[in-house]
């Protein structure tokens, strides 16, 4: 049976896949968190499943430029647009 409940969808997934290796996105850190693709938290096939950091999460999700527009604008700065991460391997 499947919850309605986003939150216990999203424990489903923990619960099925607990070590998540690198991140599928960057390659660069570890990832923490377990990204669905088509934005269903109780679609858990591993193939709807991305595996990423923090960072880009936000990214994918598209929280990263509100998060670094507001949190520049608590400290008195202007906003500013999200820098791309390096690639390993690319210049």
């Amino acid at each position: 049976m499947v919850s309605t409940r986003p939150a216990t969808n999203r424990r489903v997934a923990q619960r099925r896949y607990p070590t998540l290796g690198r991140c599928e996105h960057c390659h660069a850190v570890p990832a923490v968190d377990r990204h669905h693709r088509d934005g269903n938290t109780a679609h858990n096939q591993r193939a709807n499943l991305l595996f990423v950091c923090r960072r880009c999460h936000m990214l994918i999700d598209g929280r990263l430029a509100v998060f670094l527009s507001t949190s520049r604008t608590r400290q008195g700065r202007g906003p500013v647009t999200p820098r791309r991460r390096r690639m390993p391997g690319r210049r």
